[in-house]
């Protein structure tokens, strides 16, 4: 004979049940027998919201992603063209220091040649 405890009995009709169990086989069945038909509709509904969500999400996310991957290969190549007109200017500016020093104490030919690498200045980044 079993004794009857809390921890042996059938939490929905009171039955004595196997240990490791909280329902007889009899109260499991109908539970989800009712439970499946419920659940499979909630089942359904949710995953369905899940994956319109998921699939949205998604795409946004693509899409962002693309965008940024295009603009950081616009913006180096931007700052690939910014370097190179900066190495040009500073090699122009290394051409001009002395031809300018040498001009501003008024020697004739250095005058010419600073006259020349005005112009050329002038053509790059135009007139003051």
């Amino acid at each position: 004979m079993q004794v009857k405890t809390a921890d042996n009995l059938c939490v929905i009709c009171g039955d004595v049940i196997p240990e490791g169990r909280q329902a007889c086989p009899n109260c499991e069945a109908q539970v989800d027998a009712s439970t499946n038909r419920i659940m499979s509709k909630v089942n359904d509904e949710v995953e369905q919201t899940f994956r319109q969500g998921y699939t949205t999400g998604f795409e946004e996310a693509m899409k962002t992603a693309c965008g940024l991957k295009q603009e950081n290969a616009r913006l180096q190549r931007e700052n690939d063209y910014l370097e190179a007109k900066n190495k040009g200017y500073a090699e122009l500016l290394r051409k001009v220091q002395p031809v300018l020093r040498a001009a501003f104490f008024a020697h004739y030919e250095q005058t010419n040649n600073a006259n020349e690498l005005y112009d050329k200045i002038t053509e790059i980044v135009g007139k003051e």
